[in-house]
């Protein structure tokens, strides 16, 4: 049985674990990399790189509390048993649906690693 909810659930406790572990990982590296450039009075273009692990924390953090893999939505698959495990969504609608959603979600990541990116160059 399949909890999949076209523009809104496409992966299952597994895909969610691992996308907390990508946010998590994600969410180290900023954090490092922040202390290390503004301890070493980094440049504001050598701040930008900031962006890289901002937006891995991101992505990982929305795909797990939306339950919703980008990649997945925009490949057409979802998954709900072992990891990696994906299903072919059939239905055009429910395809667009995902797309939808995926890009959303693709934005407010972009969005929050940005303001990550901004308050590092402040720093």
């Amino acid at each position: 049985m399949s909890n999949y909810q076209a523009g809104a659930c496409n992966i299952g406790p597994s895909e969610i674990k691992r996308r907390r572990q990508g946010a998590l990982v994600g969410a180290v590296l900023f954090a490092i990399t922040t202390i290390l450039f503004v301890v070493t009075d980094a440049s504001t273009s050598t701040r930008l790189v900031t962006f890289i692990p901002a937006l891995l924390f991101a992505v990982g953090m929305i795909q797990s509390k939306r339950r919703f893999c980008v990649a997945y939505g925009f490949m057409g698959v979802f998954s709900f048993e072992k990891l990696g495990d994906t299903k072919k969504v059939t239905v055009n609608q429910d395809l667009k649906a995902d797309k939808k959603y995926a890009v959303k979600l693709l934005l407010q990541s972009v969005a929050i690693a940005i303001v990550l990116t901004a308050l590092v160059i402040l720093l």
